[in-house]
């Protein structure tokens, strides 16, 4: 994969082979590849980071009122989301800034474990 000299891409690039960047081609986004990324005074930002704007609101019913889950933790950097097990049923929304994957559900240690990503 090539870009041409003084491009812009935005996105992620994932390659069998090469990538390579013209001079002053930039990207925002990430390169991927099994060989080389070849880069000639460019610039390259990584996406940003999640660092803000989780949380975790419960209900004891699906139709709320949903409010701020009670001992919740919520850790940016492993992307997770814990709060105590109650013993009874909860429903459970994650809110946002912006879009989340949500890729596990567990119980650990007598804690709720929420995975995202």
């Amino acid at each position: 994969v090539s870009f041409g000299t003084t491009s812009h891409f935005a996105g992620i690039v994932m390659a069998k082979t090469a990538i390579t960047l013209g001079t002053g081609a930039s990207v925002n986004g990430r390169l991927f590849a099994q060989t080389a990324v070849t880069l000639e005074s460019n610039i390259v930002t990584a996406p940003a980071v999640i660092t803000n704007g989780v949380s975790l609101v419960g209900s004891a019913v699906v139709t709320g009122p949903f409010t701020a889950s009670s001992g919740q933790v919520v850790n940016y950097t492993t992307g997770t989301i814990t709060v105590p097990v109650s013993g009874s049923a909860n429903f459970y929304r994650v809110k946002s800034s912006t879009a989340l994957t949500i890729t596990k559900f567990s119980i650990s240690g007598g804690q709720f474990v929420i995975t995202y990503n």
